[in-house]
């Protein structure tokens, strides 16, 4: 029953990451269907216009949230402090892990990005050669068809985040009341109890999920630490005992 839950949400946040993608991919197939450039490129725009006012809309409806979770980070930094995790002891943790962080992230973006493409490049060339006439829309949309599950197992299968972005903290502050972290000069903070807590894919990293208060304010980071167990078992008795 569980793996049917976790399958259940992993499918939901796939669908939600790619709807777009699957809208532009029917805009332009059927603007090269008919013939019309315009239904092409106006689709494209039209979506890209959408996304832009749903971002500015979620900002905007977020900013109450935001100024509070500042607040609350701000509050907790007052409380005890449970562990502290600064840049060099991140910096410690990346390297006595063997990984480069943010550059073995961003390896795994680009290859993620060429497997799709090579997919949707290549089946649009076995089409042309084997069905040779075959309407180049057609082709097009098989080749997306394809392309777009295999990206999305390839994320899931690498530990790329896939749906809600993750954050890889710089340095971070663990006290009673959550994990405080800064992203973009403001201190937020992941509180307290988590969803769940387990290691992660990298070396020396915890994977945390805390429960969701804003589709603005961060609630899955990647810790690192040069004290993975420890951290672990202090995050564990923060779970929520019915996640």
């Amino acid at each position: 029953m569980r793996k049917w839950v976790v399958l259940s949400f992993s499918v939901k946040n796939y669908l939600r990451t790619v709807w777009s993608s699957f809208l532009i991919l029917f805009m332009i197939a059927y603007g090269m269907a008919v013939g019309n450039p315009w239904i092409q490129f106006g689709g494209l725009f039209l979506v890209l216009g959408i996304q832009m006012v749903y971002q500015i809309y979620k900002g905007v409806k977020s900013g109450p949230m935001m100024e509070a979770n500042i607040r609350d980070a701000t509050r907790a930094k007052r409380s005890k402090v449970l562990q502290y995790v600064s840049e060099q002891d991140v910096q410690s943790a990346k390297i006595s892990g063997g990984s480069s962080g943010q550059m073995s992230q961003m390896t795994r973006m680009v290859v993620s990005l060429m497997i799709p493409l090579g997919i949707f490049f290549g089946t649009n060339y076995l089409i042309n050669y084997f069905w040779p006439g075959t309407p180049h829309w057609q082709s097009y949309v098989v080749g997306f068809l394809l392309s777009m599950p295999v990206s999305a197992v390839f994320m899931a299968k690498s530990g790329l985040p896939v749906g809600a972005p993750q954050v890889t903290p710089q340095s971070y502050l663990v006290t009673e009341r959550g994990i405080i972290f800064s992203q973009m000069g403001r201190s937020l903070i992941l509180k307290f109890p988590l969803r769940k807590a387990e290691k992660g894919k990298d070396a020396n990293t915890i994977e945390v999920e805390g429960l969701k208060e804003s589709d603005m304010i961060p609630y899955k980071l990647k810790l690192y630490t040069d004290k993975p167990d420890e951290l672990l078992r202090l995050l564990n008795s923060r779970v929520k005992a019915d996640s």
